[in-house]
C-alpha cells in the first residue's frame, strides 16, 4: 500500500543523539563529548583540534630556538638527539618522542587517503587515542572528492544514505527487540544511523581496511529482512505512482527507487527518467486554480 511522507515527520527519534558542527579555523569538524568542547579547551587542545585536518611539515630547528617542543631542553647540533613528530611537525628530545610510538595521521588520511602509521611524539599519540573513536570529521565538507576516488568511501556513503532512510522505519517500529537486535550490530556508534558524511578516525580507518564497509552492509542487510518481514514497516512502503505496478518499493532502495527531494514520493528509478513528480505536479497546479480564483 501506499504511504504519505507526511508520515515520517512527525516522528520523534529520542535513541539517536544530535551532533553539534565545531568550526576550527574553517576545518569543519564535529563534537559530541564535553571534553571536545571549544568552550573547555585549553590552547594546546584547540591547537591539536585544528592539526586533525592539517598536514604539517618541518620548519626547521631554528623555528624552536632548538628547544623540545614539549619539554625546552635543547636539542640539535651539540646539544642532543631529537626526533620529528609527524602529527605536528614540530622536533622532540628523545624522551618526550622515542621513535616508538606510531599513528595513522587523520590530515594524511582525509586528504592523501594514507592510512599508514607515522611516528608521533608521547603527548600527540596520547590525543590521538583520545580523539580517535570520536565522529570529528565531515568529509563531504573537509574532503568530498573522496567518495569519488576511493571507492570504499563512495561504498560507505550508499550504505549510510541506506541506513539514513532506514532509521525512519525502526523508529516507528513497535518490535523494540528487533530495532535493539540491529543497533546492537554498531554498539555505541549511533551516529552512522545519522549524517552520512561523519566519521571518526577509527571509522575512517575501518573503511581503509574493509572492515566497516562489511559491518554496515551487515546492517543494512538485517534491517532491510527486518522491514520486509514486519506488516508495520512494509505498509509503509511506497507504490510507484507512474507505472501503477503493485511492487511495495523503499526509499533505501537507492539501486531501484529514486526519492522527490521536494516531497518525498518515491518512484521507480526507470519510470521517473525525464518525467516531473506527480504529487510535486498536482500541488503546483492546486496552487495556480487557488491563485487564479
Amino acid at each position: 500500500m501506499t504511504t504519505r511522507s507526511d508520515d515520517f515527520q512527525v516522528i520523534e527519534d529520542k535513541t539517536l543523539s544530535s551532533w553539534e558542527v565545531f568550526d576550527a579555523d574553517n576545518c569543519s569538524i564535529m563534537h559530541r563529548c564535553s571534553s571536545l568542547d571549544p568552550s573547555t579547551m585549553d590552547e594546546a587542545t584547540r591547537t591539536k583540534m585544528q592539526l586533525l585536518t592539517s598536514i604539517k611539515n618541518e620548519t626547521g630547528l631554528d623555528s624552536q630556538d632548538y628547544k623540545c617542543s614539549r619539554c625546552n631542553s635543547f636539542i640539535g647540533l651539540i646539544f642532543g638527539g631529537y626526533n620529528v613528530c609527524n602529527f605536528d611537525g614540530c622536533y622532540y628530545c628523545s624522551s618526550c618522542h622515542d621513535n616508538g610510538k606510531f599513528h595513522v595521521i587523520p590530515a594524511r588520511l582525509i586528504h592523501n587517503w594514507d592510512s599508514t602509521e607515522y611516528a608521533v611524539c608521547h603527548e600527540n599519540m596520547k590525543f590521538l587515542a583520545m580523539i580517535k573513536s570520536e565522529p570529528l570529521f565531515d568529509i563531504s565538507k573537509l574532503n568530498p572528492s573522496l567518495y569519488n576516488t576511493v571507492p570504499e568511501m563512495g561504498e560507505a556513503k550508499r550504505l549510510r544514505l541506506q541506513m539514513n532512510q532506514i532509521k525512519k522505519y525502526l523508529s516507528c517500529c513497535d518490535d523494540n527487540d528487533a530495532v535493539v537486535a540491529i543497533e546492537r550490530k554498531i554498539l555505541s556508534r549511533l551516529y552512522l544511523w545519522e549524517d552520512a558524511s561523519v566519521y571518526s578516525l577509527q571509522d575512517l580507518i575501518e573503511v581503509s581496511n574493509g572492515k566497516l564497509i562489511e559491518q554496515l552492509r551487515s546492517v543494512v542487510q538485517l534491517a532491510m529482512q527486518h522491514i520486509k518481514s514486519c506488516k508495520r514497516c512494509w505498509q509503509k512502503g511506497y507504490i510507484c505512482e507512474l507505472c501503477r505496478s503493485e511492487e511495495v518499493i523503499f526509499p533505501f532502495q537507492l539501486d531501484l527507487a529514486i526519492t522527490c527531494p521536494l516531497c518525498n514520493s518515491v518512484y521507480h528509478q526507470q519510470c521517473k527518467k525525464g518525467i516531473a513528480c506527480r504529487k510535486c505536479s498536482r500541488k503546483t497546479a492546486r496552487a495556480l486554480q487557488e491563485f487564479q480564483i
